[in-house]
């Protein structure tokens, strides 16, 4: 079962992280067609991870969507303390 959460959290922080490169492929001139199917390809594995989860039960899919909530946690707070991000409004 604690597969599923730490399966949650690396897709997570796949997810998140890619996020950040996908906005500057969008801001990038001429690079629509790779934003595009780097978006598509981080749906997809989020929709994948949670699919399996879902068929596995509630407990697993409830574990996965702890995992990828930390990991978005995560990703945030080591942005923010890179400067990438403002601070979080109170």
């Amino acid at each position: 079962m604690a597969a599923f959460a730490l399966l949650g959290a690396a897709v997570g922080v796949a997810h998140f992280v890619s996020l950040q490169r996908n906005v500057r492929l969008y801001l990038s001139a001429g690079r629509l067609r790779h934003a595009v199917a780097l978006q598509a390809l981080r749906l997809a594995l989020t929709v994948a991870l949670f699919a399996a989860a879902a068929l596995q039960g509630a407990a697993p899919l409830l574990l996965a969507a702890g995992g990828f909530l930390l990991a978005r946690t995560f990703v945030l707070a080591r942005h923010q303390r890179a400067g990438a991000l403002p601070p979080a409004a109170p």
